[in-house]
């Protein structure tokens, strides 16, 4: 066993909000110190969203390739196979993967090391490398970014079946004739639609009565309603009772929430989308002295632990799964390590975070749904501004016009508080709406940005001038009729 080793930081975890801290830490100079016992780059890379994201994007070319006579094109695809996706999603992984590499990192002044990593004090860290080997380092400041892992339900039979959760499902050899997926979350709804787009026959299963119940309603009925047009097949409001496997085929139990009817349907292949956890468990969080719950580790408005000088950001403290949630935090966290007075940089927890969900249309969405803003608010004082992508021209020329925008605004100075895009391009569509919430302009004002013709962004400004011809212009009919 080596001695004690000082550093400025050290950070845990290599993923997005780790390598922000650690390389800021050691482009300013600093003596940092990045453990990671998995692939650098986390789980967005590895795991996450580079991989469905280019899965996803071989899904859609294949559809817009069968989608063709739509278009007046005769296109004919009489070998269809596209096993071959998965290399490609491999040599993308790789290609990110590299920019994170322990090589790369060393040149922005980052020292790195491949290990588990467990507290032994609140200033120490011991260090397991996968020969046995350890190490123990410490530090005047320790960050944890250590990330999640997916959740797995407890199921009968569960354990005795093979499964695929995002740590394997992207090293498939080739696509599956047959997938069920537990979960109608985000994942769940974006992989459906990619593994039925590249061939297989896929069983969805939710418990809850709707897909992406956090989302409007209007937004998961339409994903819904496409995917059920594309052949996913949809279990909603069903439960998993029993699993089993036999003769290379996975059997499930379901039992109906409503009336406990029981059915039984098979798949070749299983994958779980059920969630993900913070990974705290294996950290030796007593040693060091952090407080944390089952929800992930406690932190203060300027991302400080119960120890002062520990810090927390991204997954482990359960706020937010998102990556560029977790690259914000970071960067607050980055500015209060390197700033040389007393700590001032608080989060911006005021801010809303972009959600995305890449199905096709997508679903991006920010800040208050309609159900939450009345709640909050009250019915009275809310006003909802809805347009469908059918009075968007550029929608019409692509034959895209399943969709729209719902804005959710304060009735009279139509201050945004929420809004929903379902479109082809919905995730580019947000940041307008996005910069406009941050810098607190209302909706009304954006009918007066020129938006370019024809774009699908048209419907933001058709949006906007909703605010003068459904409630402006009522209100003062109401007013100047008084009295006739």
């Amino acid at each position: 066993m080596t001695s004690t080793q000082e550093y400025y930081a050290i950070v845990i975890g290599a993923g997005a909000g780790g390598l922000v801290i650690a390389q800021g830490l050691g482009q300013a100079g600093k003596k940092v110190l990045l453990v990671e016992k998995g692939p650098y780059g986390g789980n967005c890379a590895n795991f996450g969203c580079i991989p469905s994201s280019s899965l996803i994007a071989s899904a859609n070319m294949a559809h817009e390739l069968y989608s063709s006579a739509l278009f007046g094109i005769d296109m004919r695809m009489e070998n269809f196979n596209a096993n071959r996706v998965f290399q490609r999603v491999r040599a993308i992984i790789f290609q990110v993967r590299e920019k994170y590499s322990p090589q790369m990192l060393q040149k922005q002044g980052v020292e790195t090391c491949s290990g588990s990593c467990v507290f032994v004090d609140p200033y120490t860290v011991e260090i397991e490398f996968s020969d046995g080997q350890r190490r123990k380092v410490s530090a005047k400041y320790i960050v944890i970014a250590a990330g999640s892992y997916p959740y797995i339900p407890e199921i009968k039979g569960l354990n005795e079946v093979p499964y695929l959760t995002s740590y394997n499902i992207f090293d498939l050899q080739e696509i599956p004739t047959s997938l069920a997926i537990i979960g109608g979350g985000q994942s769940g709804c974006e992989l459906a639609q990619t593994f039925r787009r590249l061939g297989s026959r896929v069983v969805l299963i939710e418990q809850k009565e709707c897909l992406l119940g956090t989302e409007e309603p209007e937004a998961y009925k339409a994903i819904q309603s496409t995917l059920v047009k594309e052949g996913v097949e949809i279990y909603l409001g069903h439960q998993v009772v029993h699993i089993r496997h036999d003769s290379g085929k996975i059997s499930f139990n379901l039992r109906r929430r409503t009336d406990e009817k029981e059915y039984e349907v098979s798949a070749q292949q299983l994958l779980l989308t059920t969630g993900r956890r913070p990974n705290i468990s294996n950290l030796g969080l007593d040693y060091a002295g952090v407080d944390y719950k089952e929800e992930g580790i406690v932190v203060d408005a300027y991302g400080r632990t119960s120890q002062l000088h520990i810090w927390a950001v991204g997954d482990v403290t359960g706020h937010s799964f998102y990556t560029h949630a977790a690259e914000n935090q970071a960067r607050t966290i980055l500015s209060n390590l390197l700033w040389p007075w007393p700590i001032q940089f608080k989060m911006d927890r005021l801010q809303p975070i972009p959600r995305v969900i890449y199905t096709d249309p997508e679903i991006a969405s920010i800040g208050l749904t309609e159900e939450e803003a009345i709640e909050k608010y009250g019915a009275a004082k809310i006003a909802v501004y809805l347009v469908p992508l059918t009075e968007a021209d550029r929608a019409i020329c692509q034959g895209r016009t399943d969709g729209f925008v719902k804005f959710v605004t304060k009735r009279y100075s139509s201050k945004i508080l929420g809004a929903t895009i379902v479109a082809p391009v919905a995730a580019d569509m947000l940041l307008e709406i996005s910069c406009a919430m941050r810098y607190n302009i209302p909706l009304r004002k954006l009918s007066s940005l020129i938006h370019p013709f024809p774009t699908y962004s048209q419907i933001i400004r058709k949006a906007a001038d909703k605010w003068l011809s459904d409630t402006i212009y009522p209100l003062f009919t109401k007013l100047f009729s008084i009295g006739r």
